[in-house]
């Protein structure tokens, strides 16, 4: 039934959706979208885009006057969180659910430095209806235009061929020298110690395609990767790893997120 109900959410009801959002102020917020539109995860809305923006302040420099890359912007959390936190931010956000990045624009309307595109990529669960593979979608972007990428929980439901391409396309788009600051689950040997304790928050019993899944059905749900792979992965898009953030996932001990983190970076 919940996967029937999601399905129906992402096409159906989200047709409704839209409607309302381009049409009507029904569903308009300022500080964040009504509850019930909200896709964002768990947890609240705010505190969650202000940690985030926190850790790309702390973790990858982020500062005034840069040229961000949201990849897998969602509904606004972390571009309300960097337009109360910067004066002067260029930004740019894509996400594959339209009336999410239909409702970013009209929120963001007086601050045209917030640009938002809608990436119409097949996902099983956000956008069923998408004509675009994930593995085929170029960033619409030209080479070498940001200082700064992030991807908040979007490597995490995704298959190693996606990661492995929107890596690619993440070092292509950041200037040298740029940062990407990306979340994942990463299976070292501190989570598996966690997973065997029974700590952790997932176990990623389930392998599949060089990656552990925590739901085989749905295997988009949550996707963890052996470190190595993932890394191997950085250095061949043209990236290098430059800090690893273990996450609250593991259980033990308390981390400042609940995934991991990394910061990458493309060479000067």
């Amino acid at each position: 039934m919940e996967l029937i109900s999601r399905r129906l959410k992402y096409t159906t009801i989200a047709d409704a959706i839209e409607f309302l959002v381009r049409n009507t102020p029904i569903l308009d917020g300022h500080d964040a979208p009504p509850a019930w539109i909200n896709y964002a995860g768990a947890g609240d809305f705010t505190e969650l885009g202000d940690r985030m923006v926190r850790l790309l302040e702390e973790r990858a420099g982020l500062r005034e006057g840069e040229f961000v890359l949201d990849i897998g912007c969602g509904i606004a959390r972390n571009a309300l969180a960097l337009a109360r936190r910067f004066k002067t931010l260029p930004y740019s956000g894509f996400d594959v659910v339209r009336f999410g990045i239909t409702w970013c624009r009209k929120r963001f309307r007086d601050r045209p430095e917030f640009e938002f595109r809608h990436a119409d990529i097949h996902n099983g669960f956000y956008n069923p209806r998408g004509r675009i593979r994930a593995i085929d979608y170029r960033f619409e972007y030209p080479d070498a235009t940001f200082a700064l990428a992030f991807a908040a929980s979007v490597i995490t439901h995704m298959p190693y061929g996606e990661v492995q391409h929107y890596l690619a396309e993440t070092a292509r788009v950041l200037k040298p020298g740029g940062r990407a600051y990306v979340t994942a689950f990463i299976l070292d040997d501190h989570a598996r110690a966690s997973i065997a304790r029974g700590v952790a928050e997932f176990r990623f019993a389930q392998p599949i395609n060089h990656a552990f899944t925590e739901v085989p059905e749905e295997p988009e749900v949550a996707v963890a990767f052996d470190p190595g792979v993932f890394e191997r992965a950085v250095v061949d898009a043209g990236m290098s790893v430059e800090r690893f953030y273990p996450g609250n996932w593991r259980g033990d001990p308390p981390a400042e997120d609940g995934q991991d983190g990394y910061l990458l970076r493309r060479p000067a």
